[in-house]
């Protein structure tokens, strides 16, 4: 059924709705919500047809958020976890020739993020896994029973496990029946620059192992579509590993909070994390993500840092949402 918007009138059958993008909602007389499509008439610049999709209003809840169905992802908030992988598999390595010091202690402190598994942090509501990769070849995993080959997960110069027993967890999660409404973002993003064609080369067939659900075509789907659809894993990669000639891969366009600074013990304030978000003009570009990091990277310990910007740090969340609200229309798409 096509539809025409004409001045301030719905012809053919439509009873009101405004839009502003090429995907909007409209209320069909069948009194179904529909997904539909805006396409210009070619001879008028202020007409366009709409066509409905399928009906896609009785998905239930999206990540446990009653009336999320009829949001985009661009449109939602999800907790995240950053170097996630990063001490899920056990204590973190460091190769021979890394010129760092390879003492347990030192590496637990300053790279080892988490001590639960990324099953856990499922549980735990995380919905956006935010991951550094790097390549063991062959060759490379010779120099030890602990290192994988293919792409594995990393921080900094310390080794956690491969990207493989992380899909596979994140398949076995998404596969429960009572996970069917979830949706879950994942992004690769930094790794060791000696290792970007490998990584590249490897990516789809590490991904090939995620079979429960798929991947997402849309780098912003309608999240009732990608329920229905059972597309409800969306994945981002570095540009440089060239995610436009990956299926159902997009390119990671970001705005971040994330800064290192080397000797710090403190939180981010409110203010200071407005500011940065403002001072990126990327911020008003819809194809941009919005990640909100509130604690500086370096001076303590990383579970003594997180542990210092915990609690009643969390009150700030709701005016920083609320100045991207006022300033941009949109919501932060990522909490780490």
């Amino acid at each position: 059924m096509g539809f025409q918007y004409k001045g301030a009138r719905w012809l053919s059958g439509v009873e009101s709705s405004p839009f502003t993008t090429e995907s909007v909602h409209i209320a069909c007389k069948s009194s179904d919500w529909s997904t539909c499509t805006a396409q210009p008439e070619s001879n008028c610049s202020h007409s366009l047809t709409l066509t409905c999709g399928p009906r896609i209003s009785d998905c239930g809840l999206v990540n446990g958020i009653e009336g999320a169905c009829n949001l985009a992802l661009s449109q939602f908030t999800l907790p995240g976890a950053h170097n996630t992988g990063s001490g899920s598999f056990g204590p973190m390595r460091v190769r021979e020739d890394a010129p760092i010091d390879p003492d347990p202690e030192l590496l637990a402190c300053y790279y080892q993020n988490h001590d639960i598994s990324i099953t856990s942090m499922l549980e735990l509501g995380v919905r956006h896994l935010d991951m550094d990769v790097s390549y063991i070849t062959e060759e490379e995993s010779k120099s030890g029973e602990y290192y994988e080959i293919g792409i594995v997960l990393v921080h900094g110069l310390a080794y956690s496990k491969s990207l493989r027993r992380a899909l596979l967890e994140i398949n076995t999660w998404l596969g429960k029946a009572e996970n069917r409404n979830e949706v879950v973002v994942l992004r690769a993003d930094n790794h060791h620059g000696d290792k970007r064609q490998e990584i590249a080369g490897a990516l789809e067939d590490e991904f090939s192992v995620v079979t429960s659900t798929k991947m997402n075509p849309s780098p912003n789907p309608l999240l009732g579509d990608a329920v229905k659809r059972n597309e409800r894993l969306v994945v981002f990669m570095n540009e440089e590993f060239e995610p436009e000639n990956k299926p159902n891969m997009h390119p990671l366009r970001l705005v971040s909070t994330w800064k290192t600074r080397y000797i710090s013990f403190s939180c981010f304030t409110e203010e200071e994390l407005i500011d940065m978000i403002k001072e990126d003009s990327d911020t008003s570009l819809e194809n941009h993500q919005v990640e909100v990091a509130w604690f500086y990277s370096w001076g303590l310990c990383i579970k003594d840092m997180a542990a210092k910007c915990a609690g009643e740090e969390f009150n700030k969340w709701s005016g920083i949402n609320n100045a991207v609200h006022e300033l941009y229309n949109r919501p932060v798409s990522y909490l780490l």
